[in-house]
């Protein structure tokens, strides 16, 4: 599984950049080694830090602990209304699913579909723009919500919601940068943060280049 996301070019295109140095450098070196690319600290594939590299280095702090949380609670199964192991079953691997699910999302876009179609009971309740001429970048972050009524249940739970950041050039297709479960307190703190902050990078993303 690991391998296989490591080395699909494709999948990894969906995607876009992020620092990893929040990651062990024992982990990046075993995704060097594997995939045969560098694997830096300063900018890596953000499709792989923000979940191998995160489930692989969940001992090294109570953030990247929090940030494996949200992958093996199940909080991600539960918003897409799904079993625990879909995104681990033995016919696909998890980045692949992981992406095809959020490309089934409203709006949710990209120049390379992985078979996933438009699925309507997911609503978006929260969308940010933001761009910056200076470096030639634009971002989206997204708040998606399960409009089923099972999921409406556990509206204060953490799979309530799910936020979806994608980063792009300013004339290039948005990319994937991370996606994950959040209560809906976090995302009104997220809110005003976006608010107060001016137009910035966020979520450990790197700045896109012409020829990633």
């Amino acid at each position: 599984m690991l391998k296989s996301d490591l080395t699909d070019r494709q999948l990894n295109g969906l995607w876009g950049y992020c620092r990893a140095d929040s990651v062990s450098s024992k982990v990046l070196e075993t995704f060097a080694a594997i995939s045969g690319n560098a694997f830096g600290a300063s900018r890596a594939p953000s499709g792989i830090i923000h979940t191998y590299g995160y489930l692989l280095s969940g001992d090294i702090g109570l953030a990247e602990r929090s940030k494996r949380h949200r992958w093996t609670s199940g909080a991600i199964s539960r918003f897409f209304g799904v079993s625990y192991s879909h995104f681990w079953s033995k016919s696909t691997t998890f980045l692949r699913s992981l992406t095809q699910a959020l490309q089934a999302l409203p709006d949710v876009a990209s120049e390379m579909v992985l078979n996933a179609p438009h699925n309507h009971q997911f609503l978006e309740v929260g969308r940010f723009d933001e761009h910056c001429t200076d470096h030639r970048w634009r971002s989206r972050w997204q708040v998606f919500e399960n409009g089923t009524s099972a999921t409406r249940e556990h509206e204060s739970s953490e799979e309530a919601h799910l936020l979806v950041y994608r980063v792009g050039l300013l004339e290039g297709p948005l990319k994937f940068s991370t996606a994950f479960p959040v209560r809906r307190e976090r995302v009104d703190e997220l809110t005003r943060n976006h608010e107060a902050d001016g137009p910035k990078l966020r979520f450990n993303s790197c700045v896109p280049q012409s020829n990633s």
